[in-house]
């Protein structure tokens, strides 16, 4: 099994992804005088959240297993592969160490399917 390196930037980069997201449906409700409107909002929120722990978990479980499958090589011995998170498709690029089992992912793009 693979130990799974993030830089702060990648994490900065899905953390403004997510913000966005949220903003988008925040701002598509606030003031529309739906008699729920709060609720809506809270709910867009706490799945935000749900999306974030989501990308990381569905990252890691396939950077961590011993031999991807389904990976594209690029160049600089880097790699990519794809991820399905709700209805986005995340490309991920990553390069490894296979001496210390350790892979970087080196860059994250999101894609609405």
């Amino acid at each position: 099994m693979y130990k799974v390196k993030i830089p702060k930037e990648i994490h900065n980069k899905i953390f403004n992804f997510i913000d966005n997201y949220k903003i988008f449906f925040i701002k598509s409700f606030n003031d529309s005088w739906i008699y729920y409107e709060d609720l809506i909002i809270e709910n867009y929120v706490k799945n935000s959240k749900k999306f974030q722990r989501e990308i990381y978990f569905s990252m890691r479980d396939i950077l961590q297993e011993e031999k991807i499958i389904a990976y594209k090589p690029l160049e600089n011995n880097k790699f990519m592969i794809t991820i399905k998170v709700l209805n986005y498709r995340l490309f991920v690029e990553y390069s490894e160490d296979n001496n210390d089992k350790l892979r970087f992912v080196e860059n994250i793009s999101f894609n609405k399917k």
